[in-house]
């Protein structure tokens, strides 16, 4: 027969089990709350507009460097953010954010052809900037025009130990003849399709002669490249 203290004691544990938070829940509140805190701080800095739009919408803390480059989640590497900018920088830096809306401004707008930042930047190391030729307006972001100082940011200093040192450099070693190789065949292809698609936008004959010099001297470039790193390979493993 069941007595009354076990009685008591099973009630007492099915309640505690059935009404207690658990230690996962307690932590998960503590985070809602830092969070919280965290985009008070954050969305206080422009007043409650967005950093880079300029826009009173709902705002996110942004990482000025993103996460998956270095950047870490000190204040000083967060900026107020709406929905709309936050899924279009993704793991951009501001630099790299600010070419890819200019390539799509020129898409949309100046009927630019499908040309790749790659290629866009091939063309003007070899001194022909498509977007200027198109007349695409540069991007100017919210804080720039208030007169901000460009955030430096904040990233975490990472020390490798010496299997990661030893795993890193196998990676690079093993990965870097495959790279060369490829990076310098796909180039070529990139290089060549973008100089028959500046046709389409009325590009004089003297500049597309121009560019193909230059990639001439740039195959030229790249396959010596592309030996040299053979040759590297081998002397390493004779060594």
């Amino acid at each position: 027969m069941m007595t009354y203290q076990y009685y008591m004691f099973s009630m007492l544990k099915h309640r505690l089990e059935n009404t207690a938070v658990s230690f996962a829940d307690m932590r998960r509140r503590h985070a809602q709350r830092e969070i919280g805190k965290v985009r008070v701080i954050v969305a206080a800095k422009t007043g409650g507009l967005c950093f880079y739009c300029g826009e009173e919408k709902k705002l996110v803390p942004d990482h000025w460097i993103p996460i998956a480059r270095g950047g870490s989640d000190g204040i000083g590497n967060l900026f107020p953010c709406c929905l709309g900018c936050n899924n279009s920088k993704k793991d951009l830096l501001l630099e790299e954010w600010r070419r890819a809306r200019r390539l799509k401004l020129a898409r949309e707008n100046f009927g630019m052809p499908n040309f790749s930042q790659t290629q866009c930047a091939w063309l003007e190391q070899a001194g022909f900037n498509v977007l200027n030729h198109l007349g695409v307006p540069p991007i100017s972001f919210w804080f720039e025009t208030q007169g901000i100082e460009t955030p430096v940011g904040e990233t975490i200093e990472w020390a490798a130990t010496g299997n990661e040192r030893d795993w890193a450099d196998e990676r690079i070693a093993s990965s870097r003849r495959t790279d060369v190789a490829m990076f310098c065949e796909e180039n070529e292809i990139k290089i060549s399709t973008a100089i028959e698609r500046l046709m389409e936008i009325d590009t004089s004959e003297e500049v597309i002669r121009d560019l193909n010099a230059r990639a001439i001297e740039y195959r030229a470039v790249s396959l010596s490249s592309t030996t040299n790193t053979t040759l590297d390979e081998q002397e390493r493993a004779q060594a």
